[in-house]
Order: C-alpha cells, then structure tokens, then sequence
C-alpha cells in the first residue's frame, strides 16, 4: 500500500497527475473504469485501453501532505488530463486568485472557505451581491405599487377587455370550456353538488 502521487500517460503523451493513500488500488481502478467522475482520464483509458497508458509513482509522501504535493505536480507538470487545476477543488477548472495570498493549498474545502472569506475579494463580492438584492427588493415594492395603480385606470380595463375578448375566441379556451360545464353537469347528476 503506497500513499503518494502517480502520473497516468496517453499514447499522446498527454498527462493526468493524481495523489492516493493507496496507490495501486487506485491503479486497479482505473483497469476496471471505476472513474468515471475524472471525465478526461476516463476517456482516455476507453478510447486507447489501459495497457496503452503507462502509470508511475512519482512521489511517495505522509498523507497528510498529499494534497500540497500533488498540487505542486500539477503546477510544474501542468498535465493536460487534469480539469480542475486547483487540487480538492473540482469546481475550480483553473488557476485563481483565491489561492495566491495562501503561499500553500488547503487540506480540505472548509479550511479554504474560512481563509477565503476573510479576504478582500471575497468582502467585496458579498457587498456587491448585497447591493443587487437591495436594488431587485426596491424594484418588486415599486412594481407591484405601480400595479396596484395601474389595474385601477381605464386604460388597463379597456386592455382587459381586448385581451379576454381575444382569448374567448381560442380554440384552447373554448375546449376548456366545454370541460368544465361538462364536470358541473356529471357532479350535479351525480348528486355531488345540490340542483
């Protein structure tokens, strides 16, 4: 059992950097297909078959200094199978200013959460999301004010008028029609609703 980082290459030579606290388990894995999450190492393996890939233990290391090597690798490799750049952070597709102010790579996505929210990019994001809601709640007030209004004036009830007329004369609004009175009839027959 090998806890460390492993390199998977392609006929292509394209690369695919990845870290494990079991390295050939992991490497069985990959013989069976068993990731299917890794959308470009899975692809890889089904289009040339794993016998075509070659795979090496670059470095063996603690595990709980696996996330800062691999990410190392991948910063100095820049292997093309890997889609997220950012180790642990799969959302992440690429390199981000998020993680130069740490001078390292967090353990896990809370630690990395809890050290970006206390940065500047992250404080001035959140007041302007905070800005935007206070602009749509002023909108909705005023839109349903002006609603209220507008429902009242005689140019909304002319508009009305059209607008039903127009829609009476639907095919669509006719059939439903007809649906509904013939529910009415069968309840009122049906002794469900008093004559």
């Amino acid at each position: 059992m090998t806890v460390g980082i492993y390199i998977i290459t392609n006929p292509n030579n394209h690369t695919y950097i990845g870290s494990s606290k079991n390295i050939e388990r992991r490497f069985k894995q990959y013989k069976a297909l068993s990731c299917k999450t890794q959308k470009a190492i899975y692809a890889s393996l089904v289009k040339y078959g794993y016998d075509n890939h070659t795979f090496q233990i670059i470095c063996v290391c603690p595990e709980d200094k696996l996330l800062w090597h691999e990410q190392y690798y991948v910063d100095n490799f820049q292997p093309e199978l890997n889609i997220a750049k950012i180790v642990g952070r799969p959302d992440i597709k690429s390199g981000s200013e998020h993680y130069k102010w740490k001078g390292g790579i967090c353990s896990n996505k809370k630690a990395y959460n809890k050290q970006y929210k206390q940065t500047e990019e992250y404080k001035t994001k959140q007041k302007a999301y905070r800005e935007i809601d206070k602009n749509k709640t002023k909108k909705n007030k005023h839109n349903k004010a002006y609603m209220k209004e507008y429902s009242k004036s005689d140019e909304y009830k002319t508009r009305r008028k059209i607008y039903m007329k127009q829609y009476q004369q639907n095919e669509e609004y006719k059939l439903y029609q007809k649906a509904y009175r013939e529910k009415k009839k069968a309840e009122k027959t049906s002794g469900l609703i008093p004559a």
